[in-house]
């Protein structure tokens, strides 16, 4: 398997439109993504993410990007937060051939 060069962490910003729809951008990248509700959000960040470095589709939910935890913030419009990767263990040897 090709050796793929994913960031262990991107930035995210996150803003709730004006018809109620969530736009997720990753400002490192000049790309983005929307959800139609909150708990969407992480496939879609992924979703984005596996199109953008071309992960290859058998990889797609091995590799996964969560948002790291945080102390909450006052009430804003745009939420900022970093994603870490995880990959599944069973994957670790195979990035590397």
């Amino acid at each position: 398997m090709k050796n793929l060069s994913l960031p262990e962490k991107i930035k995210v910003h996150v803003v709730k439109g004006k018809l109620g729809v969530y736009i997720a951008e990753l400002p490192e990248y000049g790309i983005h993504t929307e959800a139609e509700c909150e708990s969407a959000l992480d496939f879609m960040i992924n979703d984005l993410i596996y199109a953008y470095f071309n992960v290859p589709r058998e990889l797609w939910g091995k590799i996964i990007y969560r948002k790291l935890l945080e102390k909450p913030k006052p009430q804003m419009d745009i939420r900022s937060f970093m994603i870490r990767q995880f990959i599944d263990s069973s994957l670790t040897s195979k990035l590397n051939e």
